[in-house]
Parts: C-alpha cells; sequence; structure tokens
C-alpha cells in the first residue's frame, strides 16, 4: 500500500489545491510561523502554516475520507478528488455507476422521489454517463423491475428518472451508503 498523500489543504474555512495554497502564501494570505525545526511539505510547502486568522492550514490526505459531493478547490475550482461512486446491477446484466449523494438523496424511503430524479437529471450531474447508454438499454432495464406498462416505457425521459430512481434504490438496498 503508498503512503498517504496531501490532496488538499483546510484554510479560512475552504478547501485548496497544492498550487492555490502556494499562490496564498505567497500572496500573504497564509504565513510561516518561523518554527526553525518545520518541515516541508511533499508540496515543498512549510507545515507550520497558519491562515489569516491565525488558525492552523491542515492537510487532507488521500485516505482521508472523500465527502459526498468530492473535493474541489476554492478558488480555481479544480476536482481534486471525484465524488464517490455507487454501482447498481440491473437484471438485464447493465451496471450503472452514480454518484454516492445522488443516489442517498433519491433513495430517501417514505417520500415522493419525483423532484429529486428530474433535479439529478437536469440540474446536476448524476455521474451516470448518459451518452454511453440507448434508449433501448434504458428501458430494458427499468421493463425489468416488472413496474410499468409498455405503454409506461414509451417516454424516453420518464425512463431516464425511472433508471435514476431504480438504481438509487438497489444501492441502498446493497448497503452502498
Amino acid at each position: 500500500m503508498s503512503s498517504p498523500r496531501i490532496i488538499a489543504y483546510a484554510f479560512n474555512a475552504s478547501l485548496y489545491c497544492p498550487c492555490c495554497t502556494r499562490e496564498a502564501l505567497a500572496g500573504g494570505n497564509l504565513e510561516h510561523t518561523g518554527n526553525i525545526e518545520c518541515q516541508i511539505d511533499e508540496h515543498d510547502l512549510p507545515m507550520d502554516l497558519v491562515d489569516r486568522h491565525g488558525d492552523p492550514v491542515s492537510p487532507m490526505f488521500s485516505t482521508d475520507e472523500v465527502p459526498d459531493n468530492g473535493v474541489e478547490c476554492h478558488h480555481c475550482e479544480l476536482v481534486i478528488e471525484p465524488p464517490p461512486m455507487v454501482e447498481c446491477h440491473f437484471e438485464t446484466g447493465l451496471t450503472i455507476r452514480m454518484r454516492r449523494d445522488a443516489a442517498r438523496e433519491i433513495s430517501c424511503p417514505g417520500r415522493d422521489a419525483s423532484e429529486y430524479c428530474e433535479y439529478w437529471l437536469s440540474e446536476r450531474d448524476s455521474g451516470i454517463d448518459w451518452d454511453k447508454l440507448t434508449d433501448a438499454e434504458i428501458r430494458e432495464a427499468v421493463a425489468s423491475a416488472g413496474a410499468w406498462t409498455d405503454e409506461d416505457l414509451e417516454d424516453d425521459h420518464e425512463n431516464k428518472l425511472r433508471l435514476l430512481w431504480l438504481a438509487a434504490g438497489y444501492a441502498h438496498a446493497d448497503g452502498q451508503f
């Protein structure tokens, strides 16, 4: 197993990539406390940095749990670590990978998930690569659940919403979150 690496730094209540952290230090937004015995990390940054409030700069390691929305640099918006994904398997052999936060929000028991499915289909990136799926594959996977009539399955947009809902439910049932 490889040793943990620093993937981001937390300061000023946000996460920053190593490059933007270096720029913050050069721009005077971070300070080196002057500890003579301070070590330099893998990104050539002093390990005793503090932000403008005097709070220590904390590294985020590759072994730390990635938040559901992934890790993005607050300054340059670089995606440092993508959001965690879940895998959903259909009886037809189709496997869907989708963001864990999308699956969690869509599969919440006891409520109508329609608006959440629509949101994740049209407003957010659910992590599903829709371009790699044909309407026929989606229709077949949705039909395998046995809950819709042939007439229901004629609407391709509704089938994508149903696929999101089913995939999220399968991931939940499999204990992936």
